[in-house]
């Protein structure tokens, strides 16, 4: 079932939908990649920013499927793949370079660990805004 861009599954597993976003985010950053030549092209900051798109469609909804979701390696590899992509272009290399080594060039964070912090984040605020509640009647 899919439910505001989530697709929900019978165990909560969130695997369909973090492949189906992993998919979607890969197809952007090939997309941008094309426009993107390895020698020359944009700057640093421009390919980052353009990177950012990609980390977005993935991250959709993150607060939601995060904690379920991160927990199997199959999820994390599928975002590992959309990232390395991205992080390719925004420090023009090779296909040869490793994703844990372009990650770091690039100054991309895991996107699982990413999804992790917006869930922790949205969570404070969540609590933040129920303190709110209870101090004003």
């Amino acid at each position: 079932m899919r439910y505001l861009g989530v697709e929900l599954d019978t165990r909560l597993s969130f695997t369909k939908h973090v492949h189906q976003a992993s998919l979607k985010a890969c197809q952007s950053a090939l997309a941008i990649g094309r426009l993107m030549p390895n020698i020359g092209g944009p700057s640093h900051s421009k390919r980052a920013l353009l990177g950012s798109v990609t980390n977005s469609k993935m991250l959709y909804a993150s607060p939601a499927w995060a904690v379920r979701g991160t927990k199997t390696a199959k999820n994390r590899l599928a975002m590992a793949r959309a990232q390395r992509t991205v992080a390719l272009r925004t420090i023009r290399a090779y296909c040869t370079v490793s994703a844990e080594a372009s990650s770091i060039l690039a100054s991309m964070l895991p996107a699982d660990l990413l999804a992790t912090e917006r869930t922790r984040i949205r969570s404070r605020m969540d609590d933040q805004t129920d303190e709110n509640a209870y101090q004003h009647p």
